[in-house]
């Protein structure tokens, strides 16, 4: 049946009331149309499983256009970190560790600023900016900091640091890589590779033996990147949105 949930959380990172509609794979156009019509905030998201076309024709005949398809993938690991052969030289060179209160300062200020998530739907949307959506992740960064439970680690090579990443378990063998990226998107060009295998790291140190990930169709380098490394996909979700006129 499908879900409408208050997002209470994106008054404070976009600055107004948002609600998101869940659909579920058995909901038909007409359980779909009662959900919509109950739809009423200045942004509207909603996310349907993949392959429904009568639901996607459905939410735009509401209004609705389609903003991205998220998309979950796993891997399951094996006893030591895998390189791709075209960065193995690499290996010896990257290193991991628990950033201190300065780093994670730091990582919060680029955050913010814009400069490291250009493409999700928030950034791309020319109703916001790339800045609204850095000072999104910063809160959801922060949030996570203050709640627990997950493990922030920075990525260097030859000693510099070059990107971030955090993960927390999804229990059962599985560590959830929630989100990463270059510190800068200069010095760290071409270094995108260094967070998935610095994950692995840490996930097979935890004993663990899996991971999740979830990316953007709008962001096809990390889904390549994923993909080379043996990721496989688990799951697509399409995402539509709505702004009120």
């Amino acid at each position: 049946m499908a879900k409408i949930i208050d997002a209470v959380w994106e008054q404070r990172n976009l600055g107004m009331r948002v609600q998101e509609l869940e659909a579920e794979r058995t909901d038909s156009p007409e359980v779909l149309k009662e959900a919509l019509g109950c739809l009423d905030s200045p942004y509207c998201v909603v996310k349907l499983p993949e392959n429904m076309p009568a639901l996607s024709l459905t939410v735009q005949e509401y209004g609705f256009r389609y903003a991205e398809t998220m998309i979950t993938m796993e891997k399951r690991l094996r006893t030591e970190p895998e390189l791709p052969g075209i960065w193995q030289r690499y290996a010896p060179q990257i290193g991991v560790h628990t950033p201190d209160e300065a780093e994670i300062g730091d990582i919060l200020m680029r955050v913010r600023s814009g400069a490291v998530f250009q493409t999700d739907r928030i950034a791309l949307d020319p109703h916001f900016s790339p800045q609204i959506a850095g000072i999104r992740y910063a809160n959801w960064i922060s949030d996570l900091l203050r709640e627990g439970g997950c493990r922030v680690h920075i990525v260097t090579v030859k000693d510099q640091p070059v990107a971030f990443d955090i993960l927390r378990s999804a229990g059962n063998g599985v560590q959830d890589d929630l989100l990463g990226g270059l510190l800068d998107q200069e010095s760290a060009r071409g270094m995108g590779f260094t967070v998935p295998y610095a994950a692995e790291q840490y996930t097979l140190e935890a004993g663990d033996r899996a991971l999740l990930v979830k990316v953007s169709s709008n962001n096809l380098p990390m889904l390549r990147l994923r993909s080379l490394f043996g990721y496989s996909i688990r799951e697509c979700v399409s995402v539509f949105v709505r702004h009120a006129e």
